[in-house]
This record gives structure tokens, C-alpha cells and sequence, in this order.
């Protein structure tokens, strides 16, 4: 009986989707959906053909127990293609990216000039978009995790490629658990490791504009790091100038924030939000935000001294006392990540 549920449970997965297929010609397989165009306009752009390999088939049986609607998963799919899409064709027409663009088309160049990208679900607590430099091809990893149109913002996609081709160096030791090996590192690129010496000690000068480097890069290599966390009305900001910092802590506690059983949606009672800054391109996010999802819901609960020992312990940060009050803790790392 078990074993024929499950063919059942199956069989009405697979007629869901089906009864989508309208959404996936309108939306993904039409010349005239928002993600082809994108996708047409970046191949202009290039000059070169752009290959999406997309089965949906696929994505929806393992993705369609966070995503359990077929009318909103096959958008949310397209929506990250397209987004995708405009982002890299923004980048590649960005004269200030020459040296990025001259390394991104040498490596296509190399496997038959065009420019190939595929989805595969992953244990991971967001949309990650990664090069793979032996076939040169992009790879977006889609989260198993909750719905999709929640987890991709533009910036985290500017993000992922300003660091596209950025060797990374672990600096602490990763768990052996597949969904953990996301939170238990922190990543200095190795080329902001080299400016390190340089940029950290006190200036003797003050530098030229033209030569200091975009707020995403600059700040990843300059010492001391600074957070500073704050209780405000009905929510948690923690700011701070290590943009890898934010990024763990973030991970962390998204990660193991408690669901409301009770709602039927089975949402985190908190939302743990990486914001985007005000400067640089778009790729710098400056601050995590801890809310309740139901602002209903009581804030007197929320337990600061675990973000406060999250940052000394495990990101290795020293409060500062004088600069402390109540309701908000200020941090400082001066030794750099390697």
C-alpha cells in the first residue's frame, strides 16, 4: 500500500507540472517570454550563442516540496535565468570590468565560443551562480530550501560574478556535513589577501581616487573590520564592513531559525535578511536584518547575546566597551582572514 502512495504521489506531481506546460511555453520556451529575450539580448551583447539547459521535469521532483505550486515554480525558475541574463550582459558592457570581461571570454573562446549554463538543485541556503573553468560553463545552484522568488536578489547575482574567477581560501575547517559546507567557512579572495599589507597600515598619504578599488573589493581587504549590532523596534540590524562576515552570520542563523508550525505556510518565525548598501555597483551588502515574518507576533523573545557570541566566538571579533550601550554592541577584528 506504502509503495503504491508513493507511485500515486508521484504520478499527481507529474500531472501538476503538466497542467503548468501552458506556463513553460509562455514562460521559458516562447521567443517572446521575459528570460529568452534576456537570454537573445546577452548573445548580442557577447557576440556568441548562449545555451541554457533547463529541464523542468527534473528541477520540480526534487525542488517541489519548498516549491510546491507549479504556477509559481516554473516563473521562479525563469525569473533567475532572466535576472541571470541582464546581469552578465550589464557586466560585460561595463568598460570598468575590461580585465574580468578579457578572462571571461578567453576561457569561452576556448570551448567553442559559446557561453553554456545549467540548474541543478543544492544543498545550499541560496541561489549560487559558479563558473566551472574546465568546461567553461556556469552552473546557478537552485537551494533546496524555501521558495525560490524569496532567495535571488540582483546582488547576490552581481556579487557572485565580481568573484567569479577569485581563488578562495578557507580559514577555518569545513564540516563534513554536505549542508553545512555553506556556514563553516569564511572566504578572503586571494587577491585582496596580497593588499592586505598594503592597504591596512596608516596611510602616510592619502591615496589617489582613481587608484583606490570598488567598495565590494576594498573593504573585503581592509583592516580592522567593524559590526556594529543594534536593537531597534521589532527587529535586529547588525552592520559591519566584511562583507564575508555578514555572509556566514547570515547563513547561520537563516539557517537554523525556528518554523511556525502553527502557520500553515511553515515559515520561520524570524526572517534573517542580508541587506544590499547604498554604495558600490550593487554587489556590497553592508547589513543583516533580523525581523519577525509575522509582525503580529512578540519581539520581547529574541535573544541579542547569541548574535553578540556568534561575532566574538566564531567570527572572532572584540567588543569595544566605550563605544557600547544599551541596546547597542560595537565589534572590531584587527588581524585580517587569510
Amino acid at each position: 500500500m506504502r509503495g503504491s502512495s508513493s507511485t500515486s504521489k508521484r504520478i499527481l506531481q507529474a500531472q501538476r507540472l503538466e497542467a503548468s506546460s501552458k506556463g513553460i511555453r509562455d514562460l521559458w520556451e516562447s521567443p517572446n517570454a521575459p528570460a529568452q529575450k534576456a537570454i537573445s539580448a546577452l548573445s548580442e551583447t557577447v557576440g556568441y550563442q548562449v545555451d541554457v539547459e533547463t529541464d523542468f521535469s527534473l528541477l520540480w521532483h526534487d525542488l517541489q516540496k519548498y516549491d510546491p505550486d507549479p504556477e509559481t515554480f516554473v516563473p521562479d525558475i525563469a525569473a533567475i535565468v532572466q535576472e541571470w541574463a541582464n546581469c552578465l550582459a550589464a557586466r560585460l558592457e561595463d568598460d570598468s570590468n575590461a580585465e574580468w570581461t578579457d578572462e571571461f571570454l578567453s576561457d569561452v573562446n576556448r570551448h567553442g565560443c559559446v557561453i553554456k549554463l545549467h540548474l541543478e538543485p543544492r544543498q545550499c541556503s541560496r541561489v549560487k551562480t559558479i563558473w566551472l573553468k574546465k568546461s567553461s560553463e556556469f552552473v546557478i545552484m537552485i537551494p533546496e530550501a524555501l521558495p525560490l522568488n524569496t532567495l535571488y536578489p540582483s546582488s547576490i547575482l552581481i556579487s557572485d560574478l565580481e568573484n567569479l574567477f577569485v581563488p578562495e581560501l578557507s580559514v577555518s575547517k569545513s564540516d563534513s556535513k554536505a549542508d553545512d559546507s555553506d556556514l563553516a567557512t569564511v572566504h578572503m579572495p586571494v587577491r585582496d589577501k596580497q593588499m592586505v599589507g598594503n592597504m591596512s597600515s596608516t596611510p602616510t598619504r592619502l591615496p589617489a581616487l582613481a587608484s583606490l578599488a570598488k567598495p565590494e573589493t576594498l573593504f573585503l581587504s581592509q583592516v580592522p573590520y567593524h559590526i556594529i549590532l543594534q536593537i531597534r523596534q521589532n527587529s535586529i540590524s547588525v552592520q559591519g564592513s566584511h562583507q564575508p562576515s555578514l555572509q556566514l552570520l547570515n547563513d547561520y542563523f537563516e539557517k537554523y531559525a525556528r518554523i511556525d508550525r502553527n502557520d500553515s505556510r511553515k515559515i520561520p518565525f524570524l526572517k534573517v535578511e542580508l541587506q544590499q548598501s547604498w554604495f558600490g555597483q550593487g554587489a556590497l551588502m553592508d547589513s543583516v536584518k533580523i525581523t519577525p515574518s509575522n509582525f503580529r507576533a512578540e519581539w520581547d523573545h529574541i535573544n541579542p547575546t547569541l548574535f553578540i557570541s556568534f561575532i566574538e566566538t566564531v567570527l572572532g571579533y572584540q567588543n569595544i566597551p566605550e563605544t557600547s550601550s544599551s541596546g547597542q554592541w560595537q565589534f572590531r577584528r584587527d588581524k585580517p582572514f587569510l
